[in-house]
């Protein structure tokens, strides 16, 4: 099982160091996100913005009742982080309208030249692709407490500082299903960097916070939806995502029982053996399932990883380029062997 090393707890009895999260008090030098080091990895409750945000709040509450699953996933030791695929089906939470207000979000980055060229090149892009970018993201809400890289903005740029954001937060995800935005405070998101040995948290934990229940998100297959469970009920809904600048927006559709409403579908001839739908997506969401299942029973070797990620990117190439059949024989070859693969462990 792909992991990092978690964090040992600082008088873990509800209330933690106190750092610049919010709550009216002043954090002390050494615990604030500015001096952070990767020794220390401050808590960011669900509705706290933190110190310097990049932009102002453009979260949008679209509930919070049963997001969390009753059965989190547990690590099998305190001195271990859980990795999870970005594509899993149901990692994620949504409802019929989004979790963020993206064009408040564009509107706050073009008022404040300065943040949004520091913005972009936190996530690689150009700063005039931010509004394509920003519009093509699944908004989501986390359902796992998650470790992530997030970004403070202050004097003209921005500082990486390790965190955990809790279930329940805001994020936009993108097309691999990578937290890439958190919607409290417009801050970019990276994936998180291994802690130190020794590292603490820093700041108050929320009622029912554990390490032992911390999630990492990995990147998952390329797709076009974000397969996530309904606020409130237990039906799913898809949210669509896109592969990048110029590729549309991402509203959630409605999906009832989990059949993307707003997926392709191939019409070329299914390879044998395939399902005659010929789904690229659907094909993508179970290689995403596969690397989880194969990571959690004995990991998976390192010379066959390498091969069907190659594989991966290949297929999410030619469905970027409207190739989806192409796209789906070379998803399924990947699927048919990783399959095989499952059924011997």
């Amino acid at each position: 099982m792909r992991k990092l090393r978690s964090l040992a707890v600082v008088a873990f009895a509800g209330l933690l160091l106190l750092t610049a999260c919010g709550g009216g008090s002043e954090p002390s030098p050494s615990a604030t996100p500015a001096a952070s080091t990767q020794a220390e990895i401050f808590l960011a409750a669900a509705d706290d913005p933190m110190a310097d945000p990049f932009t102002t709040d453009t979260a949008i509450d679209v509930g919070t009742a049963n997001q969390t699953p009753t059965a989190s996933p547990t690590n099998t030791a305190a001195s271990e982080v859980t990795a999870r695929t970005g594509t899993d089906p149901e990692l994620y939470a949504a409802a019929d309208r989004p979790a963020c207000d993206v064009e408040k979000l564009i509107s706050d980055l073009q008022a404040n030249p300065t943040a949004r060229g520091a913005w972009a090149d936190i996530r690689g892009i150009q700063e005039s692709e931010i509004p394509e970018y920003l519009r093509g993201l699944a908004p989501v809400v986390l359902r796992y407490d998650t470790r992530v890289t997030n970004h403070r903005y202050t004097d003209g740029s921005g500082f990486a500082f390790q965190a955990v954001l809790e279930a329940g937060t805001a994020v936009l995800v993108d097309n691999t299903g990578m937290p890439v935005v958190r919607c409290a405070c417009g801050n970019p998101l990276l994936a998180p960097k291994a802690a130190t040995d020794g590292a603490t948290y820093q700041g108050t934990a929320w009622p029912g916070f554990s390490p032992d229940t911390v999630i990492v998100v990995t990147p998952g297959a390329t797709v076009t939806v974000i397969v996530c469970i309904r606020i409130n009920t237990t039906v799913t809904i898809d949210v669509p995502v896109s592969s990048g600048p110029g590729d549309g927006s991402a509203t959630p559709s409605s999906g009832g029982s989990g059949t993307a409403g707003a997926t392709a579908t191939a019409t070329a001839t299914a390879p044998t053996g395939a399902p005659a739908s010929g789904d690229y997506t659907s094909c993508a969401r179970r290689y995403g399932e596969l690397v989880r299942d194969l990571t959690l029973n004995g990991g998976m070797d390192a010379g066959q990883a390498e091969q069907w990620a190659a594989k991966a990117k290949q297929a999410a190439a030619l469905a970027s380029s409207g190739d989806l059949a192409g796209a789906y024989a070379i998803c399924w070859e990947s699927v048919s062997e990783m399959e095989a693969e499952l059924a011997t462990r």
